[in-house]
């Protein structure tokens, strides 16, 4: 169904290489480094004049060394977050923390689980499919832990908007889905906007990927993964006295509409008409 006019974008490295050997100029997003069959083909591309008819939204600064596309047309752009304003109704959990995401190793459900021993007056309420943790033979014990479903992604906003304090406890290493790819160096996380955009008290590993929008002390309160005791003194100080984080609050809300979706499209769309 392609017609004269209509654009592609899309995140499937083989579909782009095919549009781009049929002479379809076409972007290709990428939010991680290429591996396997597709790294070969794409490598082939590469290799041939096809490869004017592709262009690149990539996710982090460092996969233009990674996938060596210094000379081809590409833009750098963040994920994003709906601005919603939804209001809260003033009901918060008092002595909670919140991590909605998924739990694949190093996304940071070890780091909470220590947490939640050295934390036993504090609970942890976790959202996500924990078929993961199955697969990885990883059982939580602490009573502490509360494992909530999965939500929709409609139902994220106003479900952040009754915590205080986000964790975003990443580990070094953060692997994906297929457990044989290490993306810590690229991760742009969903979930950092949506608790940017809930207007949260952010607790977050300190990783170079996410270090030009969560700044410590200003949008977010950041520690060094290995470092449970500040984590647990953080914890306890923010949750004794929350509003004296307001500040935070109301940055998160400010960085967050610097990175709305509209914003990522009108940014998207001027790189394309340029």
């Amino acid at each position: 169904n392609y017609k004269k006019g209509d654009y592609i974008i899309g995140r499937s490295i083989f579909c782009s290489i095919f549009l781009s050997f049929l002479n379809k100029k076409n972007t290709l997003e990428i939010h991680h480094n290429i591996t396997g069959f597709s790294k070969f083909f794409f490598k082939m591309l590469m290799l041939t004049s096809f490869k004017k008819n592709i262009s690149f939204i990539l996710i982090n600064r460092s996969l233009i060394r990674d996938l060596k596309i210094y000379n081809q047309k590409y833009i750098i752009l963040d994920d994003g977050a709906d601005i919603l304003n939804k209001k809260n109704n003033n009901f918060f959990f008092k002595k909670s923390c919140v991590y909605i995401g998924s739990f694949y190793q190093g996304k940071g459900i070890e780091i909470i689980s220590e947490l939640s021993k050295i934390l036993p007056g504090i609970d942890f309420h976790i959202y996500g499919d924990f078929s993961v943790l199955k697969d990885r033979n990883f059982i939580i014990k602490n009573k502490n832990i509360i494992l909530k479903k999965k939500l929709k992604y409609s139902e994220v906003h106003s479900v952040l908007k009754r915590y205080h304090i986000a964790l975003m406890p990443y580990q070094n290493r953060v692997m994906v889905k297929s457990q044989n790819l290490e993306i810590s160096k690229y991760i742009s996380p969903l979930k950092m906007f949506d608790y940017l955009a809930a207007g949260n008290i952010i607790i977050a590993s300190r990783l170079k990927a996410y270090g030009h929008i969560l700044k410590n002390n200003l949008n977010a309160v950041i520690i060094s993964n290995r470092d449970l005791v500040s984590w647990k003194r953080n914890i306890y100080k923010i949750l004794a006295n929350p509003s004296k984080y307001n500040y935070m609050k109301k940055n998160a809300l400010k960085t967050a509409k610097n990175y709305s979706w509209e914003i990522r499209a009108k940014k998207f769309l001027k790189f394309l008409n340029n």
